[in-house]
């Protein structure tokens, strides 16, 4: 509207606007129109300009048709992009961008935000890098950086950025185009990650293409097969194959590999130096995009050494480990079965316990190795006794036990009984040792002597105590009378455990008197066992039990303490001189510490060594000649006297005896009984009594009972005589009452 813009004009004295006009021709165009007022005192001018500016137009529309492009293929693009300006202020964000870091424009105003939020600690790196774009005409850059998104997690962009031109105010503006290769990383890593197992592990691995030929194999696969890489390229795994497996297996395998793509589990392969392994495979199958095999992947560890020790440890679990027999519990696993198959067929099924005699005696003097090797050659020894349908096996220590299965004779168990007698019992030569050992054997059958496993080997063990009562080196069946026999013993020897702690034992002593003199000289002291059960136990009840069981170490050492004690009360009560006889055992004295006890008694009690005699069967000094004249020697430099008990019924030969420091020979009762009425026992005394006298020593007759017998040993010159007919074993109480009173030899006499 003229009268408008001619009152604008008015107003700003000048303008400037912009038209379109239309040429003579018809076509429009674009102008631009500068009026400026001028005036002066009289008139008022209008100074207009125009020009064509057409060319400005149409470059300016371009250009926006342009920007509007860019900007949508921009927000369009497939990857995210990012348009700043020098100076840090982000003009563009485009929708990729936000979709993958989670960043819209609002949050991201400035390049300094966008660092601080994506890059944190490096964002001044990424700073210095982008400032460097600025002033640079042609330069672009690309690097990878580790972004954390809006949401915290990380992703790695590689970021191509460069120049795209300056703005209206001469500040460079620059594009920067991501690519997330975040998948690629982790790609890449996972493979060398799989290389590196591939190239460590432990199990041997192997690839092959779709037809089973060998493409790789890794370090260990050579280290287990002995097979170079060069050799097995392009080969079948079947190279390995040992041979223990038939066709069945290897149809179930490929079978799983067609159905599940994998299968797993254990095989045996062959090295290449011919050895057998075991390893457990695992084998997978690798498929393409469509479905189609491409690989195989086998996995395997050598297993043969875990193998070896799981065997080794099925062995120990069920075998003794020293003789390779058959352990307690696979033979009784053994028994009940035998059992259950004697049930259904009728039959019956033997059991023999054996234990070996004296066999702690071998380990005590000789050691264990030998010991060990004694075990080990009787297992071989009752081995070869059986049949192939019979076992025998280890209890325990020096025990063992015989199965035999379908038993229809007796006599046949006898008869067996006896072969295993005779071969146990035959000389072992041993570590340049020549040994014997003989065993007792108990027999127990099913189903006369028990229905189950546990009924059977009781009562088997209970007839082999039977047979160590017996004399041992025999063998004894079951009787049902044995039980109250087999529980008292069992009774004893439990008890022996806690009678020492208890005080439950206690010392009689049997007075000793020197013929000569008609005086009281000595006494035997004699132990005694008030059980709080069985009431009083006599010795010849519970001492052999305290040896098997190894208790008659701490009682004989009480028995050696508990004397010194009662002899030095009695001297100082006036007994002057009185001797007092201790009994020590065969396992005492081999032990190698009888000097020390002897000593710690003597001292503890104040008794002088001279009181104290030391009692020792004939049968302990004819074992280990040496060695007891040794121990022998040593006790006597302490002072305490020695007798040898029994004499007459070992095998003591004159020399021994001549070189044997001890004071006294004791004669055995079994002689004294008979001496007035059977002619060999009375020349056996006397020429006990003249051995003894001869070599310089006193004898001592024990057991007398009868005037007879003391008329006999008087007229014969013994020096010292013990028994009934004097006095029996005496409480100590009562043995202080007889100290005091004279002792008639004429009453004796008259008896």
């Amino acid at each position: 509207n003229f009268d408008e813009y001619w009152q604008e004009v008015k107003q700003q004295k000048s303008m400037i606007i912009e038209s379109l006009h239309r040429r003579r021709d018809g076509r429009s165009f674009s102008v631009e129109v500068s009026t400026r007022l001028i005036e002066s005192e009289n008139e008022t001018f209008v100074q207009s300009i125009i020009r064509d500016i057409s060319e400005r137009k149409n470059a300016e529309a371009a250009l926006r048709i342009s920007e509007a492009r860019f900007r949508r293929i921009a927000e369009e693009a497939p990857l995210p992009m990012i348009v700043y300006a020098e100076g840090g202020d982000i003009l563009q964000v485009n929708h990729m961008w936000t979709v993958i870091s989670g960043y819209t424009h609002a949050d991201i105003p400035t390049i300094a935000d966008w660092t601080q939020k994506a890059y944190g600690n490096g964002a001044s790196k990424v700073q210095a890098v982008e400032q460097s774009l600025y002033g640079i005409q042609k330069h672009e850059d690309s690097r990878e950086y580790a972004i954390r998104c809006k949401d915290g997690s990380q992703r790695i962009w590689q970021l191509n950025s460069s120049p795209l031109g300056d703005l209206p105010d001469g500040r460079r503006l620059i594009v920067s185009m991501a690519t997330d290769v975040t998948d690629r990383k982790r790609a890449e890593e996972d493979l060398r990650l799989a290389a590196t197992v591939f190239e460590s592990s432990h199990g041997s691995i192997v690839i092959t293409d779709h037809q089973a030929r060998i493409v790789a194999v890794n370090p260990a696969f050579t280290e287990i097969t002995g097979f170079s890489p060069a050799e097995v390229i392009g080969q079948n795994p079947r190279l390995l194959k040992s041979g223990r497996q038939g066709t069945d297996f290897y149809q179930a395998f490929w079978n799983a590999l067609t159905q599940d793509g994998r299968w797993q589990g254990e095989i045996w392969n062959r090295r290449k130096d011919g050895e057998e392994y075991a390893a457990w495979l695992s084998v997978s199958v690798i498929r393409d995009e469509k479905g189609a095999t491409r690989n195989y992947i086998a996995i395997a560890d050598d297993i043969t050494e875990n193998k070896e020790d799981k065997s080794r440890i099925e062995f120990l679990a069920y075998y003794d480990a020293l003789t390779g027999l058959p352990n307690r519990l696979l033979a009784n696993d053994r028994l009940e079965q035998a059992i259950a198959h004697a049930h259904r067929s009728k039959t019956r099924v033997a059991v023999m316990f054996l234990d070996l005699d004296d066999f702690k005696a071998i380990n005590d003097t000789l050691g264990h190795s030998v010991g060990d090797a004694m075990l080990k050659s009787v297992a071989d020894r009752l081995r070869h006794c059986l049949k192939e349908a019979d076992s025998v096996s280890r209890q325990g220590g020096d025990e063992f036990m015989v199965m035999l299965n379908d038993v229809s004779d007796i006599d046949a168990i006898n008869n067996l009984a006896i072969e295993i007698l005779e071969k146990i019992h035959k000389p072992y030569r041993v570590d340049g040792h020549e040994l014997s050992i003989s065993t007792s054997i108990g027999i127990a059958i099913y189903p006369e002597d028990g229905k189950d496993c546990d009924t059977l080997l009781k009562n088997a063990d209970m007839a082999m105590y039977n047979a160590k009562q017996s004399g041992r080196n025999t063998h004894r069946f079951f009787a049902e009378e044995m039980n109250d026999y087999v529980l008292e013993h069992l009774l004893i020897r439990n008890g022996l455990i806690r009678a020492l702690e208890n005080g439950e034992f206690l010392l009689h002593y049997q007075p000793q008197l020197d013929l000569t003199k008609g005086k009281l000289i000595g006494a035997e002291a004699l132990i005694r066992w008030q059980h709080p059960e069985l009431g009083m136990v006599p010795p010849n009840r519970f001492i052999q039990i305290a040896e098997e069981s190894g208790m008659i170490i701490p009682i004989g050492n009480w028995v050696i303490q508990e004397a010194c004690r009662q002899a030095v009360e009695w001297q100082n009560a006036g007994a002057v001189g009185l001797v007092v006889a201790v009994n020590i055992s065969a396992l005492q004295f081999r032990r190698g510490d009888i000097e020390q006890i002897i000593l710690a008694a003597l001292a503890k009690s104040g008794l002088a060594p001279q009181f104290l005699e030391l009692e020792l069967t004939e049968s302990i000094l004819i074992q280990d000649v040496e060695i007891s004249l040794d121990t022998i020697q040593r006790l006597k430099k302490i002072g305490v006297r020695l007798s040898i008990d029994d004499f007459g019924t070992g095998y003591s030969s004159l020399a021994y005896l001549r070189r044997l420091p001890v004071d006294k020979l004791k004669i055995d009762q079994s002689f004294v009984r008979d001496i007035t009425t059977q002619q060999d026992d009375a020349a056996i005394a006397l020429s006990i009594i003249t051995l003894a006298h001869t070599l310089q020593k006193r004898v001592i007759a024990e057991g007398v009972e009868t005037p007879e017998q003391l008329r006999f040993l008087l007229q014969h010159d013994c020096d010292e005589i013990q028994g009934y007919l004097f006095s029996r074993p005496l409480p100590p109480e009562r043995f202080a009452e007889m100290l005091k009173r004279e002792v008639r030899m004429d009453f004796l006499l008259q008896g």
